[in-house]
């Protein structure tokens, strides 16, 4: 137990067992290298980083793509509400023609004569409403085009964002294991390379996965 404790402590610790282990000195752990290879940890360590920079590009081409997807579903429904509303003016404009062609038809001379005036002018310029509901019709129709296209321009790009950040990710995890396998490794700098490519692999989307 003596040639185990080193400290006299009366415990043993795993640095302690494992120069008991392996027959070595204090000394020979004191200088054992750490992280020799560190142009492979800064390559490591670039790689995660453009990494990351994949991932906060994907994380904002989504929040675009789902502002500009319910923006389109806004647009589409108030297209939807200015259709409705046109062709409740049409009807309306419909039966009003309707009404007046047929009391100029009926009835006395003076009253045959007062619809057919009022249908004359009435045919002659769509009523305001109608002239309105058309317009709003038609800026509704082309807002919804507009939204739909950029809905669809805005989903492709985080797409291809999101094709971007999982290539950048998997780049860099195989390269990490690569740097794992070789001797001389800074264990705690390859923990947290592993932690930092772990998180930003939970922002990709579950299609990308």
């Amino acid at each position: 137990m003596r040639s185990i404790d080193i400290d006299f402590n009366k415990k043993m610790s795993m640095v302690e067992f494992l120069i008991f282990q392996y027959k070595l000195k204090v000394v020979d752990v004191i200088n054992a290298p750490q992280g020799e290879n560190r142009e492979e940890l800064d390559k490591a360590q670039k790689m995660v980083d453009d990494a990351q920079t994949a991932v906060v590009d994907l994380v904002k081409k989504l929040e675009d793509a789902k502002v500009s997807a319910a923006a389109a579903v806004k647009a589409e429904q108030e297209a939807k509400a200015a259709l409705d509303e046109l062709r409740a003016q049409e009807e309306a404009y419909a039966t009003k023609i309707a009404d007046l062609e047929k009391k100029s038809q009926e009835g006395s001379i003076v009253a045959r004569n007062r619809a057919a005036n009022e249908l004359a002018q009435v045919k002659s310029e769509d009523p305001l409403p109608l002239r309105r509901a058309k317009l709003t019709q038609q800026v509704a129709v082309k807002r919804s085009e507009k939204a739909t296209l950029q809905a669809k321009a805005d989903e492709a790009a985080a797409e291809v964002a999101a094709d971007k950040a999982q290539a950048s990710l998997d780049e860099a995890q195989q390269f990490l294991d690569k740097v794992k396998s070789q001797g001389g490794v800074a264990q705690g700098d390859i923990w947290w390379l592993q932690r930092e490519l772990t998180e930003k692999a939970k922002y990709l989307p579950r299609k990308a996965k």
